[in-house]
């Protein structure tokens, strides 16, 4: 047996709300598809949860047991949904950097001071070796150094190049 852990969740909406109407309101649904789930939901349990009438929703004895689990669901989707929320408000993790040696000395130094107190939950994997393969490598970010050749002048201003040539 297989149950969708979304038909609980909607037959606790409409249990504690005593109401399709209220529950398929508060769900943003229609009152048909509510319906139509939780007599799914019977029918996989192979047993009535809710008496209905035309004036009232009572739960069954199977349902008022059913409706205990169904709202521990609810709190496990709760708390997903908090821990999803805290990591997006809270970033974690290790964040690989690959940067030249002299690079690093002069920006990092300035840097990491700030981005530690502001994202404590970030360890940093820094990787100051030649240039990597950021292919082949496991690096979130880098900077890429190019190898000029020798006869390309060299940029003595950052921005601004000499013309080569008459």
């Amino acid at each position: 047996m297989r149950i969708d852990a979304n038909d609980l969740l909607i037959f606790a909406r409409v249990a504690d709300s005593g109401s399709f109407s209220r529950a398929a309101e508060q769900l943003g649904l229609p009152k048909s598809t509510l319906s139509r789930r939780i007599s799914a939901l019977e029918n996989q349990l192979g047993e009535r949860i809710l008496q209905r009438t035309t004036r009232k929703l009572l739960l069954t004895e199977f349902g008022l047991g059913l409706l205990e689990h169904a709202h521990q669901v609810a709190v496990e989707v709760e708390a997903t949904v908090a821990l999803a929320q805290h990591r997006q408000f809270q970033p974690s993790g290790v964040l690989r950097i690959s940067l030249p040696n002299d690079f690093a000395s002069q920006i990092l130094a300035e840097m990491l001071p700030a981005f530690a107190s502001r994202y404590p939950a970030i360890s940093l994997g820094l990787d100051l070796s030649a240039p990597v393969d950021f292919v082949k490598t496991a690096v979130d970010a880098g900077e890429l150094v190019p190898v000029l050749p020798r006869w390309l002048p060299r940029r003595s201003t950052p921005g601004r190049c000499f013309p080569v040539g008459g």
